[in-house]
């Protein structure tokens, strides 16, 4: 593994603001969304990500202010794989709710999964900083930056699970009744 440098951090951080500030506009709008099509818990459920995903933004943007980097974004570009395909014996029939509803859950799995690739690359260029740094020397880096980058982390984490756990209820109860506990 190379050494890491102040410049790669600053990059890792400029990308990770870039990326919580999508993330929190694309759960509004799937908020907005859901909320039109008369989803009021799930309407909820993406109000409260976008939330959360304001609040690693602030908190990203508080630590790049505390160690005198330009608070600006990167234009990061994020290699995103398709989503997962729809179950092949699950009867979508030719419902554009449901199949929106599959499609947002599945997204979010995909974008949350390269989210935690790009963290993980972050957190090992912040040890390797760290490991590398002197006492003395005016590093980017330092422990609430490692624990903050990690607490996002955790969040990805049980964002994905959620995903993950609302494809295989629609699986198990079919789209319409799935479709009917978000009401």
């Amino acid at each position: 593994m190379t050494e890491a440098t102040n410049q790669e951090l600053e990059t890792y951080l400029k990308e990770l603001l870039d990326k919580e500030l999508q993330a929190a506009q694309t759960y509004l709008l799937r908020s907005v969304k859901a909320r039109h099509l008369g989803l009021t818990k799930l309407a909820a459920k993406y109000a409260e990500e976008a939330a959360v995903e304001r609040r690693h933004s602030e908190l990203i943007a508080k630590r790049m202010c505390e160690n005198g980097l330009p608070l600006e974004t990167q234009d990061g570009e994020w290699e995103i794989a398709s989503p997962r395909q729809y179950p092949e014996n699950w009867p979508l029939g030719n419902n554009p709710v449901s199949i929106q509803v599959w499609h947002w859950f599945a997204m979010d799995e995909v974008v949350e999964q390269a989210g935690i690739s790009r963290l993980d690359e972050m957190i090992n260029c912040a040890e390797d900083l760290e490991g590398s740094s002197d006492d003395d020397s005016d590093d980017v880096i330092d422990k609430p930056t490692i624990m903050m980058v990690e607490k996002i982390w955790k969040r990805e984490a049980e964002h994905i699970t959620w995903a993950q756990r609302q494809m295989q209820l629609m699986t198990t109860l079919g789209p319409e009744n799935y479709l009917a506990t978000l009401v």
